[in-house]
């Protein structure tokens, strides 16, 4: 029983320290434009990430093939159509930029596919 008594006194005391603070302000619409114009003062840099799919047609690659002078290579370069997966990073800060590409290129000498990395600043 004074267990019982105890916890309710505690349980009233909390509900009135909880009752006593005042409301707070409503939010306007001032307020909400003066937060957001300060987020977007705060960000410096953009960072964009995707993956993306590169279609090589059939022979598209076969102007290159005089310069190659590869033994064994013979157009059609590709032989068929080809899907090359990659992804590609963005960054974007203040007055530069940063372009970075990870995709696999057409490769003739082994007829396959080979990872190729590209950079641009």
């Amino acid at each position: 029983m004074l267990r019982a008594t105890f916890a309710l006194a505690i349980v009233c005391v909390c509900l009135t320290v909880v009752a006593a603070q005042p409301p707070k302000p409503a939010v306007t619409m001032d307020d909400i434009k003066k937060a957001w114009q300060e987020r977007q003062d705060k960000v410096k840099t953009l960072k964009m990430s995707w993956k993306r799919v590169v279609v090589k047609p059939k022979g598209s690659l076969d102007f290159v093939i005089p310069r190659l002078r590869l033994p064994n290579v013979t157009a059609p370069q590709p032989p068929r159509d080809v899907r090359l997966l990659g992804e590609a990073d963005f960054v974007l800060s203040e007055d530069r930029f940063r372009f970075d590409t990870r995709r696999q290129t057409w490769w003739m000498a082994s007829q396959s596919p080979k990872p190729y990395r590209h950079s641009a600043i």
